[in-house]
């Protein structure tokens, strides 16, 4: 039987340096609705509003109840099922970037202990949720409540206070990359520079770069340009090529090549829409 969700939007607020928000979701599962095993590339929370159920995950069970939650981290093999007299309704959120890590740390949810289980009334967290999902696509207050929903799970979480787990390897090494690619994206950077300063062996900083962002170094260095290069055609009257200098490419052709990929659009023609407004 295909399920039936409340509701669904795909939001792929992904612009942010350090938390993009791509799905909020609502879901009244039928009794022993399951999902899974699956492995996904982003983290997965689900907030139980009602009902009961279960994760498996690294061969662990995991009991999960009303106005509980449970998180399963980016590159996990889960499975989860709805209780049979109770099965669960669930708000799911769908999220990555180096501040994912860092909230679920101090809310102490871990692949260890991956069931929120507050301490006090959840209805200002449920309120979070439902406003979301109320208005999704009004971004900025989208995000806002994203945090805000993100306080309250720290604040009233049983790990938070019991336990402080220590900064997870190698996301100190992540923000060191990601300051550097914006206070040097304007040159001529190399990844292998961006590893020689941190010190690390660049296949290593890679694969710890992509665990907490989901992206390659590299493509976050190019993703930052482009983003400053469309600031930049917008805000500004400057020459193409002097965009393309701006944002560490050397070679014209190079900058519009990389562009019109990532935009769809050769760097003039996207001036020339962005200014008329035929591009949102």
């Amino acid at each position: 039987m295909a399920p039936h969700y409340e509701a669904i939007h795909w939001l792929n607020y992904s612009s942010y340096e350090d938390l993009r928000f791509y799905e909020i979701g609502h879901q009244k599962c039928e009794p022993d609705y399951d999902f899974g095993p699956i492995i996904r590339d982003k983290y997965i929370l689900h907030y139980v509003v009602k009902g009961k159920g279960r994760l498996e995950m690294d061969g662990q069970v995991f009991p999960v109840e009303s106005k509980q939650a449970f998180v399963i981290p980016a590159d996990v093999l889960s499975y989860y099922q709805a209780d049979t007299a109770e099965p669960w309704e669930y708000i799911w959120l769908q999220f990555h970037g180096p501040k994912a890590v860092e909230i679920l740390q101090k809310a102490g949810l871990t692949r260890k202990t991956p069931v929120f289980v507050p301490t006090d009334d959840c209805r200002e967290l449920e309120n979070c949720l439902f406003t979301m999902l109320d208005k999704p696509f009004s971004e900025y207050a989208t995000m806002g409540k994203l945090y805000e929903f993100f306080q309250q799970l720290i604040t009233l979480s049983a790990y938070s206070n019991a336990y402080t787990p220590k900064e997870e390897p190698g996301l100190h090494y992540v923000r060191t990359v990601i300051q550097y690619i914006h206070e040097k994206y304007s040159e001529p950077i190399h990844i292998q520079e961006i590893a020689d300063y941190c010190g690390l062996d660049r296949s290593y900083l890679g694969k710890i770069f992509k665990t907490a962002t989901g992206q390659t170094p590299q493509k976050y260095l190019m993703e930052h340009r482009i983003k400053r290069a469309r600031e930049l055609l917008l805000e500004t009257d400057l020459p193409i090529r002097h965009v393309g200098f701006s944002v560490g490419y050397n070679d014209p052709l190079a900058f519009s090549k990389v562009f019109k990929q990532e935009t769809g659009f050769s760097p003039s023609e996207y001036r020339i829409n962005i200014k008329q407004g035929t591009i949102p």
